[in-house]
């Protein structure tokens, strides 16, 4: 089986690693099970980092699985991948349609099995991957 390349090489082997970091600047916070913080780029584009989380394990590893039953194509997927807190668990790069209540999304999500998941979610696959790469996290 061929191994495809991880979307970081790629973007490290054309370059892009070399354009100058976008500001992501906080606009808002919100929390109860998991948090999400709000972002907006000078463009005026927005996007979100967070956890999303449930009361149990069980109910953790549901809201996970309907939550990539619902993408429309899964870009990357990762096992033990390193998240920036150094926890061990799956990464997954996904895109999600449009709905009634948000626009097309990219998302860098990752998962331990646990209660929570992570969730980077931007407007566009380029600008999950610069927020991720640029460590743009509030805390």
């Amino acid at each position: 089986m061929r191994k495809e390349a991880s979307i970081s090489s790629i973007i490290r082997s054309i370059g892009l690693s070399q354009i100058p970091p976008l500001q992501f600047t906080l606009i808002g916070r919100a929390c109860g099970l998991g948090y999400d913080r709000l972002y907006e780029l000078p463009d005026g584009q927005r996007m979100n980092e967070g956890s999303f989380c449930k009361q149990s394990t069980e109910q953790g590893q549901k809201a996970w699985r309907d939550l990539l039953a619902k993408s429309s194509r899964i870009v990357e997927r990762v096992s033990d991948y390193e998240n920036r807190f150094g926890e061990k668990g799956e990464r997954v790069v996904a895109l999600f349609p449009a709905d009634n209540y948000q626009q097309e999304s990219a998302r860098i999500l990752w998962y331990n099995g646990g209660k929570c998941y992570l969730y980077t979610k931007a407007p566009s696959l380029d600008l999950a991957l610069e927020f991720e790469s640029s460590q743009g996290y509030e805390y």
